[in-house]
């Protein structure tokens, strides 16, 4: 049988918005006036279009699942999702390299027991739901609320580029050890905009973590009024809920790559300047030199954490966030 429009929406998790459209079902992650702001540009429209993060969770006795998805655009050749099962074993699903369409089995059992199943869908790939099956006259339950529910701002680094799966960005890490709900917002490219602090999205978070700045560093914008406006987001968030923590997360290290601006600046003189950002709302500060090692075997591409530079950024941000949670 195949899951309805109102099954997959209950089961839904990381999404503000969900839609049937043309038979399909498109998840939305990204508030309307930012939505805006990302639709204008193409590069930033792919990437808000990008599920990352979003996943189905539910209970089921059923002996096969099958999922059936249409891709679209894609922010990086990395097209497969992620099937946890009981919270522990993990699968791979999806195509190895771009199709419009795809669909399989992702699992198989043969006694019906219960288990609990979470589908990641594809994080960097444009890709929506054709449908979710599972055997006829299986039963189907919610699975129990997350201990917590984390807001991420950040850019490509958060939407988990170039993790090769879903699961394997540290975002996905950190939030399966907290037993965390997340709603992602990052956009590759994305830099401190007054439209972050004009559009908090209704999710009822607990602690939220922001890693902006090597945009606005490689874009030339001066580290005063990027710090400006990071000002202003955390004020906003801290008068949304001013009992919750939030870090400010300054940029990574970076390999081989150009040290100085345009402007002749380095990616330290943006950290100076969050750092004071940090200091003046009273914020959690998180150097992110001290994530991922400057060393070329954690990075993809000198910016973007490799698998294993994710697995170590994930280790050392989850030590602070327990401390302060």
């Amino acid at each position: 049988m195949y899951l309805t429009y109102e099954q997959i929406k209950s089961f839904t998790s990381a999404a503000i918005r969900i839609e049937q459209k043309d038979n399909r079902i498109v998840f939305h992650r990204i508030p309307p006036i930012l939505a805006q702001r990302y639709a204008a540009h193409e590069h930033w429209n792919v990437r808000m279009n990008c599920p990352s993060g979003v996943r189905i969770n539910f209970l089921s006795d059923t002996r096969f699942i099958k999922i059936s998805l249409n891709y679209r655009q894609f922010a990086r050749h990395l097209f497969q999702g992620n099937l946890i099962v009981d919270n522990n074993s993990s699968y791979n699903f999806g195509p190895d390299a771009y199709t419009p369409a795809w669909s399989g089995e992702i699992f198989q059992q043969q006694n019906r027991e219960f288990h609990q199943f979470e589908i990641w869908l594809p994080h960097l790939a444009e890709n929506e739901l054709v449908y979710l099956e599972v055997e006829d006259g299986s039963e189907l339950k919610s699975v129990s609320i997350p201990e917590l529910n984390w807001l991420v701002y950040g850019d490509s680094i958060t939407q988990g580029m170039n993790a090769t799966v879903p699961i394997n960005g540290h975002i996905s890490l950190c939030a399966r050890e907290l037993n965390a709900d997340f709603l992602n917002l990052g956009i590759g490219g994305e830099i401190f905009a007054d439209e972050l602090s004009e559009d908090i999205p209704d999710y009822n978070w607990d602690f939220a973590t922001i890693a902006y700045g090597v945009n606005d560093w490689a874009k030339n914008i001066l580290p005063a009024l990027m710090a400006e406006k990071a000002v202003r987001l955390l004020k906003t968030l801290k008068q949304k809920r001013p009992d919750n923590q939030i870090f400010l997360i300054s940029p990574l290290s970076t390999v081989g790559r150009d040290p100085e601006n345009d402007r002749g600046l380095t990616l330290d003189d943006y950290r100076e300047a969050l750092k004071t950002s940090a200091l003046e709302t009273e914020t959690m500060f998180i150097d992110g030199t001290t994530l991922v090692p400057a060393e070329a075997e954690f990075f993809a591409d000198g910016l973007h954490p490799n698998d294993a530079g994710f697995k170590v950024y994930a280790e050392n941000l989850l030590i602070v966030i327990k401390q302060h949670i």
